[in-house]
């Protein structure tokens, strides 16, 4: 059989370091942009892209099956129910009134920042 080229680094997703609608999405695009389109590769490939912690945690979340019984969505949703962060609106809004430009900062990237601030309100 011969071996197929993949293209780009799936990294290991880890909770506690990385984002993981960030994560969603670069493995959505991986699996586009590597050709791959049987649910159960996905599936493979998504378990196999947990770091070991990750893997328990979704396991645990699992709670009467294995994570490899479980169908691809059910399982991409729950770790993003759980996952999520809890947006507290308060919290937001303090962030963005005390927004200040540094001095290693650009303007655009300032700008680009209390967008981003704003967005979470």
């Amino acid at each position: 059989m011969a071996s197929k080229t993949v293209i780009g680094k799936l990294g290991d997703f880890n909770h506690l370091n990385n984002d993981f609608s960030v994560f969603k999405v670069k493995l959505k695009q991986w699996f586009v942009v590597n050709g791959i389109s049987k649910h159960e590769v996905k599936h493979a490939i998504l378990i196999s892209s947990l770091n070991d912690e990750m893997y328990i945690l979704l396991r645990n979340l699992c709670v009467t099956k294995e994570p490899d019984t479980e169908k691809l969505e059910e399982l991409m949703q729950k770790l993003e129910i759980h996952c999520a962060p809890v947006q507290s609106l308060f919290t937001a809004r303090e962030k963005l009134y005390h927004a200040i430009k540094s001095n290693t900062e650009g303007v655009s990237e300032c700008a680009a920042r209390v967008h981003n601030l704003a967005n979470q309100c």
